[in-house]
């Protein structure tokens, strides 16, 4: 029963680890992809990323999850679009909800490695 545990273990470690190594590769390329942060700005996230890994990443991941459920729209301000090109462009993306444009682009980074424009 004890070697039947350690396995156990072992294996919800290792899935952890693997989980937690993802979430570090996904914040480094989130970091770079971003073309309006400066240099020494993705140079500090990735300092502190290798100096207090675990800690960086749950702020990183807290902060990304309050500005993906904050309310409003950042583009509220700006001129309106045309309602018929509005639709065709979220028909073209598969934009209708956040949960389809997701399921979308989730099917297509796996079946054909297209991360987008």
């Amino acid at each position: 029963m004890n070697s039947f545990l350690d396995f156990l273990w072992v294996i919800i470690v290792t899935f952890a680890f693997v989980a937690y190594l993802i979430i570090l590769f996904q914040i480094v390329t989130d970091l770079f992809r971003d073309k309006e942060q400066k240099g020494w700005h993705k140079a500090v996230w990735i300092i502190f990323l290798i100096v207090f890994p675990l800690l960086t990443a749950v702020i990183y991941l807290i902060t990304f999850l309050l500005a993906w459920v904050a309310p409003g729209d950042p583009f509220q301000n700006e001129r309106g679009m045309d309602p018929i090109v509005k639709r065709t462009l979220e028909r073209q993306y598969h934009a209708e909800s956040g949960w389809q444009f997701l399921r979308y682009h989730s099917w297509n980074v796996i079946r054909h490695g297209d991360f987008g424009p």
